[in-house]
């Protein structure tokens, strides 16, 4: 979330015009490569293949990965490849940078500073790679031995992480508050002794189950989500209420009621408050997607 106080109209303006067109929606997909595990046995194989340059379509090949014209499946119904097209396909060698770069995630970080709403979200199975995406941070083994471990779940270390490995949240941050730090400062036609724009950042961690809204920055919920971990329960939320959804007529949006909001000045002032959360909060939501 950014609130926007007071400020410069002819600076906002000015960025506005600098910052190229992008459509309001995209779909991207993004293909990652087989594991190490899945390739031992030697018989896993890519079903999908990328066409264009840059890739902009996908093909679904029939069974076994084989492109031919047509095969029956198990009902004996003919099977051909299908193609699906989307703004851009990213292949198992593609890095965090091609992804940030191609998508146009930094013009999307522009528009948020200039007034706009921006949502990017990862949609996918388990294990289908959108936390790599989503943040790239580097994660620890758990310690000890089962169950314990599996109770206790990897542990984040949002400082490990080398800047190539970090993914869509913590480059969009550091873009955040770099273009925040240019608006901040008094323009060559500012009058003497005014300064720049006013910014207020505030992050939120928010978490939607079973209808229902978490706030997984409140210590009452991340106790509650530490308990059900260790004791290996799925499904449940431990009698805490979830949140309300609220309108909110005279800035006409919807907003969450009572949801924590932290306040930061600098990108690396909010990586710990995911960071540290991430762990108990990871060891439910993996045991939820799994059901």
């Amino acid at each position: 979330q950014l609130d926007l106080h007071g400020g410069h109209n002819h600076v906002v303006e000015s960025s506005r015009g600098a910052s190229p067109a992008i459509p309001a929606v995209q779909v991207c997909v993004r293909v990652r490569p087989l594991l190490d595990w899945e390739c031992s046995d030697g018989l896993a194989s890519s079903c999908l293949q990328l066409a264009g340059s840059p890739p902009q379509r996908i093909t679904l090949l029939p069974r076994d990965g084989v492109s031919s014209e047509e095969e029956l499946n198990e009902k004996g119904r003919i099977q051909k490849p299908r193609e699906f097209a989307f703004n851009a396909v990213f292949g198992p060698a593609s890095s965090q940078q091609e992804v940030w770069d191609q998508v146009g995630l930094g013009n999307l970080v522009c528009k948020v500073v200039e007034g706009f709403h921006a949502t990017v979200f990862a949609y996918g199975q388990t294990g289908s790679g959108k936390t790599h995406t989503m943040d790239g941070f580097a994660y620890g083994p758990s310690a000890g031995t089962a169950p314990s471990a599996l109770a206790k779940k990897p542990k984040v270390h949002v400082h490990l992480a080398s800047p190539e490995q970090l993914g869509v949240v913590p480059r969009a941050v550091r873009e955040l508050f770099a273009r925040i730090d240019l608006l901040r400062k008094p323009s060559l036609w500012s009058p003497e002794g005014e300064t720049g724009e006013s910014f207020d950042v505030k992050v939120s961690f928010l978490q939607i189950y079973n209808e229902r809204l978490y706030d997984l920055l409140n210590p009452a919920t991340l106790a509650v989500l530490t308990s059900l971990g260790a004791a290996g329960a799925s499904g449940e939320d431990g009698g805490q209420p979830g949140l309300r959804l609220r309108w909110d007529a005279a800035k006409e949006h919807f907003y969450v009621e009572n949801l924590f909001e932290y306040g930061c000045h600098s990108a690396e002032c909010s990586y710990p408050l995911t960071g540290d959360t991430y762990s108990p909060v990871w060891g439910l939501l993996h045991t939820r997607s799994r059901e």
